[in-house]
């Protein structure tokens, strides 16, 4: 059997996965992502983890096609790395020449938002063709546009910036990128958890601001864990980011046209919490003719996507 190495570089940790061509991950490892400012010293961190991979595997080395990278940010022309990224140790490091010297083996490199997308499409919820949108949501947002099975990269090598579009321009908050008032800074992982203390703060009895005395933070995933349980503010909070999502949703529909919209990525565990305030607002906001007939669903791969939209690089360029 043939397997090829997908590598989810994400901004907060990257997922490693060893995939069939039937799109199942067999084997995964995960790591932090490297705190250093020595970009040949992080990729040595991705290195030893593809190496750890592989030698807790009993296959051939034949068996082996090829690594292919999902990485946050714009894909250079030359396809051979990225930029502005959310890894930026990584900008502009020549990742596919040097990852394929290390392994003597072929490598292909795509956003990250593309490669989940091409999961989703091939293996996931998207399978049944169509104008396929699928919104990654975690420490960035991503997305990703794939139309009857063909992925597309706009601009930049991809989507563009998408989850950068302007929904709150009189906020306060400023992403990384320089960006005020984008939907980074209102509907991620770190701006729920930004929230949660916040607001959590001024709700002294409130669930989230006793599991920040508890244990000095509040994580997306613990907001998400209260919501689930029926916090009021935690519900609140994932509405709100759902509302968020909804009002970027609907321009994006307007722009694109897509049948389904899947949204994937750590923040969707908070699953209808999440996606019911979406399509109200996409209702409320937009278009009929645009947004009515569109499903906004949960993608299937789970974190999984990520790791076999970039390995599927490798099944279909090769």
């Amino acid at each position: 059997m043939n397997f090829a190495i997908g590598v989810d570089i994400g901004g907060s940790s990257a997922k490693i996965g060893a995939v069939d061509a039937s799109g199942s991950v067999v084997k995964r490892h995960r790591l932090l992502t490297p705190d250093t400012n020595d970009p040949v010293e992080a990729v040595q961190a991705y290195v030893k983890g593809i190496r750890q991979l592989l030698d807790g595997m009993t296959v051939e080395r034949g068996e082996i096609l090829g690594i292919g990278v999902g990485m946050p940010g714009q894909i250079q022309p030359d396809r051979q790395s990225a930029t502005w990224s959310n890894v930026p140790v990584l900008d502009d490091f020549p990742l596919v020449p040097y990852l394929s010297q290390q392994f003597d083996m072929a490598v292909c490199l795509d956003n990250d938002a593309t490669v989940a997308a091409i999961a989703e499409a091939y293996f996931g919820s998207g399978k049944e063709g169509g104008r396929l949108l699928v919104i990654t949501v975690g420490t960035g947002i991503g997305v990703g546009f794939v139309v009857d099975g063909r992925a597309q990269r706009l601009t930049r090598g991809c989507m563009g910036d998408a989850g950068h579009i302007i929904v709150d321009p009189k906020g306060t908050w400023q992403c990384p990128l320089g960006c005020w008032g984008c939907l980074e800074t209102v509907a991620t992982s770190l701006a729920l958890e930004r929230e949660a203390l916040v607001r959590g703060e001024e709700q002294a009895n409130s669930t989230l601001n006793q599991q920040k005395l508890a244990s000095g933070e509040i994580t997306a995933h613990r907001v998400i864990e209260a919501a689930h349980a029926g916090d009021a503010l935690a519900c609140d909070l994932i509405r709100n980011m759902g509302v968020w999502l909804g009002l970027a949703a609907t321009s994006w529909c307007h722009i694109y046209g897509p049948d389904l919209i899947l949204v994937g990525g750590g923040v969707s565990a908070a699953g209808e919490l999440l996606l019911e305030p979406m399509r109200s607002t996409m209702k409320k906001t937009g278009m009929v003719s645009y947004v009515d007939a569109v499903a906004v669903e949960l993608a299937s791969l789970g974190n999984d996507a990520g790791m076999i939209g970039a390995a599927s690089l490798v099944f279909y360029n090769l």
